[in-house]
């Protein structure tokens, strides 16, 4: 019982302290910190020669998609990016510190690469949160993981609504950095634990790099498809139905006297229905979605009809006067 108390103790102190390996003294971890942070200065690149860039490699993890504002133009998206780099001052042989292979510290204690938006919707902040935790290994490799939920803005084209598609592009820069960084991503972005979004389909997500005007940055490429089964179900079939039932009206006997209250009732319905269905339509004039002519069109041809219909009893009554005078006169 002593032994198995005694294992978990030290289990228990190995996890406890920030680091990954061997397991060392509190005072190992203690003279470890004591000496990268005595070695380091945050200030400077971690590059032996500085005339060399700093090569960051990033690999992203895409959560979710938390929505897309389509007035705006803003992509609301949850993201974890890895970065990877080589300090050339930062390494130990773990001998020397009882074994311990890799340590983690706050990010304010070392240098670390300050990445923004490129394309932000509001304003410009760094990406992630302040002190996140890095990890470093006695080889001198740092990993930063990064989540946060970016704003950046989005150039929405609904001209096919519902049955459009977005491309929306995020852009990674790092501050104060032009020559001095070289970016090295995967390709692909994982999207193993993403969350599917209930009114668009990611359809793809990929990861580049780019240039703007000799300044290297990231791109991100996120392809949404509009899932538009609602859209089919509650608003153009109501309104493809309420149409038909207007056409009908010509099934109804002229003498009834019945078509124009039925063609004004079905006129009123589908102005009442337009009202529901442009709430859900995207408020964008730029472009105008094509639905929204077809709609326009429909309210219109179903007004003509109305008072076509409303003008056929009269030319109705003047036809039979007509007759009925030259029948008298013969």
């Amino acid at each position: 019982m002593a032994i198995i108390i005694l294992f978990r103790t030290l289990l228990f102190t190995c996890i406890t302290i920030s680091y990954v390996g061997e397991c060392g003294s509190l005072s190992d971890a203690q003279s470890l910190y004591a000496y990268i942070t005595g070695s380091v200065n945050k200030y400077l690149r971690p590059e032996s020669n500085q005339s060399e860039p700093t090569e960051l490699v990033l690999s992203f993890h895409l959560k979710s998609i938390s929505g897309l504002d389509e007035v705006h133009g803003v992509l609301y998206s949850a993201l974890s990016i890895n970065v990877a780099w080589i300090d050339d001052s930062i390494s130990w042989n773990p001998n020397s510190y009882g074994g311990i292979s890799e340590i983690k510290l706050h990010s304010s204690l070392i240098w670390v690469p300050d990445l923004i938006l490129g394309n932000p919707a509001n304003r410009i902040s760094r990406i992630g949160l302040a002190d996140v935790p890095v990890t470093i290994k006695s080889t001198g490799h740092v990993i930063h993981i990064i989540p946060d939920l970016l704003e950046s803005t989005c150039d929405v084209d609904v001209t096919y609504f519902p049955f459009d598609s977005q491309k929306c592009v995020i852009e990674i820069i790092v501050v104060g950095y032009m020559s001095d960084i070289k970016f090295k991503v995967g390709g692909k972005i994982d999207t193993t634990h993403y969350s599917e979004n209930n009114l668009w389909i990611l359809a793809s997500a990929k990861s580049g790099i780019s240039d703007m005007g000799g300044l290297p940055f990231v791109r991100l490429s996120l392809s949404l498809k509009r899932r538009y089964s609602f859209f089919i179900l509650n608003l153009f079939s109501p309104v493809l139905i309420m149409i038909m039932l207007n056409i009908m009206v010509f099934m109804l006997p002229p003498d009834s006297g019945e078509r124009v209250g039925y063609a004004i009732t079905c006129l009123l319905a589908l102005s009442v229905y337009m009202t529901f269905a442009s709430e859900n339509l995207p408020v964008s004039s730029k472009p105008i979605p094509i639905v929204t002519y077809v709609l326009l069109v429909y309210n219109v041809k179903g007004f003509q009809l109305s008072t076509f219909l409303k003008k056929i009893p009269n030319q109705f009554t003047c036809t039979r006067h007509v007759f009925r005078i030259l029948n008298s006169h013969q």
